[in-house]
């Protein structure tokens, strides 16, 4: 839907652009850019309409009382995930002057929104790597130079202006491979900022310090376009901006350099206590009922969030253990959601190492849960998918008797596997994999178990191991 709304906004978007080009005179050219940000903003509002229809998102904005829409804002804020952006357009969208970020100029060829961002004046950084300007000396200093020109246009009138201090999304691996000082947050590049307020020439004297809190993860942009996202919490904190901040030489003033990273390195400490105590200020959300596996709504995070809270701690203790009274016990049941999709490995690895990063979870819990999702699940997924067909077919012990009635109706005579086929056939849960199946009622599997899937065994001979 989020893409149908932006194809539909861009052919109007393209025209006034278009005519902008074509008319060479000043006046005229902000009275298109006034138009086009009006359209721009329309965008966002049916966007985040589109949000509430469609998903259910809990949102928990606060500081938002006393912004305004004439008013000339830089905005710092952590960065989590791609849906940081529509957050925060979402959040300040006619509240304040229309946000612009900078971007890298390979993103000018994005499709659909790479020209509307170029109409929109957002500002376009070639970066140089150090590699490049160790081979090419005499690019130094040509982004900070195209930092100044893409600032002349935003010297009059309202505006605010996006600048992520980390420079890149969060993820366990970079924080690990940095290093951070911080529990939830990358280092800080206090460059960037000064940059931007020397080239906007003192004229920006408020910073929006915005904090987004996930407390049930951060999706990526695909799980928030799909419906992955249940909660988000925004806190909104204006400051003032130092004067003796504004207008300084960063590079060439060791002194004013070093006054700019402790301030930032304040603001940087507060924002990491802010996200570990959001985080931990919310109860989970327990799943109630028949040791249900989802809620009733289908939120996947929740099944997620609340093996983290209330299992993973004592997974590697209990790994292994069978109980004639539990389905779940410490197991993750997360297996039917990696299978439909719903969750990613990638996804629930890095949940879970951010979950043991401010909460005591056990090594041999970590360890064993990231070993069964990396070294069992995706190794196993990993040989069906390399070895042919005709393999899965083979016996290896040599084994050719075929399973009686007794595998599909629990009269085995071996309790623990009787208990499972029992409890799989009632609930969909089955204990020896920890594998269930969301959705599917007792009556249609209780079916499956005692008639297709026995015919089927009958038909194939296959071997059997406990």
């Amino acid at each position: 839907m989020l893409i149908v709304n932006t194809i539909l906004w861009c052919a109007p978007f393209y025209v006034l652009g278009v005519v902008r080009l074509l008319v060479p005179i000043e006046r005229w050219r902000r009275a298109m850019n006034g138009l086009l940000r009006r359209l721009a903003e329309g965008w966002i509002q049916c966007n985040s309409l589109l949000l509430e229809l469609v998903h259910e998102i809990e949102w928990d904005v606060r500081g938002l009382d006393g912004l305004c829409h004439d008013a000339r804002y830089l905005i710092s804020c952590n960065h989590q995930t791609w849906a940081d952006i529509p957050i925060l357009q979402r959040t300040f969208n006619r509240r304040i002057p229309f946000i612009r970020f900078f971007l890298k100029q390979e993103l000018i060829w994005v499709p659909l929104l790479g020209l509307a961002w170029w109409f929109l004046d957002y500002p376009f950084m070639k970066r140089y790597s150090r590699q490049t300007l160790e081979r090419r000396p005499g690019l130094r200093g040509r982004d900070l130079e195209s930092t100044r020109k893409a600032c002349e246009k935003f010297q009059d009138g309202p505006v605010s202006l996006l600048n992520f201090l980390e420079g890149s999304r969060f993820t366990a691996a970079k924080h690990a491979h940095q290093q951070s000082p911080y529990r939830n947050l990358l280092r800080p590049k206090a460059g960037g900022m000064a940059f931007v307020l020397d080239a906007m020439g003192g004229s920006l004297r408020s910073l929006l310090d915005v904090t987004i809190v996930y407390p049930n993860g951060a999706p990526d942009f695909w799980e928030f376009l799909a419906g992955g996202l249940d909660r988000v919490i925004v806190l909104v904190e204006e400051r003032p901006i130092p004067q003796e901040l504004l207008g300084g030489d960063y590079l060439g003033d060791g002194s004013f350099r070093e006054q700019f990273r402790a301030w930032i390195e304040d603001l940087w400490k507060q924002k990491d206590e802010r996200l570990a105590t959001e985080a931990g200020a919310h109860p989970l959300l327990i799943v109630r009922g028949r040791e249900n596996i989802v809620d009733r709504t289908g939120r996947t995070l929740v099944a997620l969030r609340a093996f983290l809270e209330q299992r993973l701690a004592l997974f590697g203790d209990y790994e292994d253990v069978l109980s004639s009274e539990h389905a779940v016990m410490y197991h993750s049941v997360l297996s039917p959601l990696l299978n439909f999709g719903l969750l990613t490995p990638q996804r629930v690895v890095q949940a879970a190492l951010a979950h043991a990063a401010y909460h005591e979870v056990p090594l041999n819990s970590l360890e064993g849960f990231v070993r069964q999702v990396i070294g069992w699940r995706e190794f196993v997924r990993g040989v069906w998918r390399a070895l042919p067909a005709s393999h899965w077919q083979q016996s290896f012990w040599g084994h050719d008797r075929r399973l009686t009635a007794h595998w599909y109706d629990a009269t085995t005579g071996i309790p623990p596997l009787d208990d499972a086929i029992r409890r799989a056939a009632a609930t969909a849960v089955s204990a020896f994999s920890a594998f269930s199946f969301p959705g599917v009622s007792s009556e249609w599997l209780s079916k499956r178990l005692s008639a297709s899937s026995y015919r089927r065994s009958r038909a194939r001979s296959t071997c059997c191991s406990t």
